[in-house]
């Protein structure tokens, strides 16, 4: 369609020039005027085609990055098997696991109050441990989480031993739940 565009518009200028040559019909400075708006017109003209081809291969790359990207989306999924889905998400878990310490106060204080006392008598820095949270629960006690069971366990024979008179620190064990699925297919 761009071919026969291009063929119909150049007969349109040729015809205006050969318009413009005959003799007796124009003056010479009416003919100059119209040999130089016609040379303007197929210059603008073929500016504007290129860009139209340049155009038209963007669009061509654009459409060949989408379908690629549509294919990987789409790739053929096999049947996903529970060990599967265990797998994948084995290393998420692992990332976000940490330990934690429970605080309970036995002369039942406030969670503020054991907040200040924790932070004035012990120092993380000089214990070298790094604490991920301290969180205060509904039920009063306080949950001090940490990346490493060492570290875990040096705050809380820490907190036994300058505390212990206020304070009770635990470690969480972690549950490790055992369970039956019935009635699946192999």
């Amino acid at each position: 369609m761009e071919k026969n565009l291009e063929v119909q518009v150049e007969v349109n200028f040729t015809n205006l020039s050969d318009i413009a040559e005959i003799n007796g019909y124009l003056k010479k400075e009416h003919k100059e005027k119209i040999m130089k708006s016609v040379n303007a017109l197929r210059e603008t003209f073929n500016n504007i085609m290129l860009e139209n081809i340049e155009k038209d291969k963007l669009i061509k790359e654009l459409q060949v990055q989408q379908s690629l990207q549509l294919l990987e989306s789409q790739a053929p999924t096999t049947q996903n098997l529970y060990s599967g889905a265990v797998k994948r998400n084995e290393g998420k878990t692992k990332e976000k696991k940490g330990f934690q310490l429970v605080v309970r106060s036995k002369t039942q204080q406030s969670s503020e109050y054991m907040k200040t006392l924790i932070k004035t008598k012990l120092n993380p820095t000089e214990l070298k441990v790094g604490v991920s949270s301290f969180k205060a629960l509904k039920n009063g006690n306080l949950v001090i989480e940490t990346q490493n069971k060492v570290e875990t366990d040096t705050i809380c024979k820490n907190i036994n031993e300058k505390c212990g008179i206020e304070l009770e620190a635990n470690t969480k064990k972690l549950r490790k739940p055992r369970l039956i699925i019935f009635n699946v297919p192999e």
